[in-house]
């Protein structure tokens, strides 16, 4: 069986030093056979000094490639080992997502009656970009509130 290699992108946002993997889990992550990759960036909360330590691969900042759409290619690869069928993964590159794509869901959407959706979780968080497909929301949560309502 292959080695899963898990991959860090270093990613900038203003305000923002959220990481997706911390040392302590990528050290777990390592132990458990998985091979770690950390992009070296100056954003993330964490030092690369403290991935380092640890030894965890440390690659340049924007090494990451064959990233198909937003998500990248890992995100269709675990869609695959998790026996998605590949008719139900929506894969889309750069170019296509340079545009705005449909939205998955709208205060329209959500005014209607019978609706069941209670909860939205919007990782990217990015309510004023004009390709947002979850324009429900103006405003950003942050640490002290994590949670925004919607009022529809």
């Amino acid at each position: 069986m292959p080695t899963t290699v898990l991959h860090l992108r270093s990613e900038t946002k203003l305000l923002e030093r959220r990481s997706a993997l911390t040392p302590s889990t990528a050290d777990a992550l390592l132990d458990a056979g998985y091979v770690v990759r950390v992009e070296r960036g100056e954003g993330r909360i964490f030092e690369d000094e403290q991935f380092e330590a640890i030894s965890v691969c440390l690659v340049p900042d924007a090494s990451w490639v064959d990233a198909l759409g937003r998500c990248g290619s890992g995100a269709v690869d675990l869609c695959r080992a998790a026996g998605i069928p590949p008719s139900h993964i929506l894969q889309r590159d750069m170019t296509q997502t340079a545009a705005p794509i449909p939205r998955f869901v709208t205060l329209d959407s959500l005014s209607q009656p019978g609706r069941r959706l209670r909860v939205v979780c919007d990782v990217s968080c990015d309510p004023g970009n004009p390709f947002n497909p979850l324009p429900t929301y103006q405003d950003i949560n942050t640490f002290l509130e994590p949670t925004l309502e919607v009022e529809v």
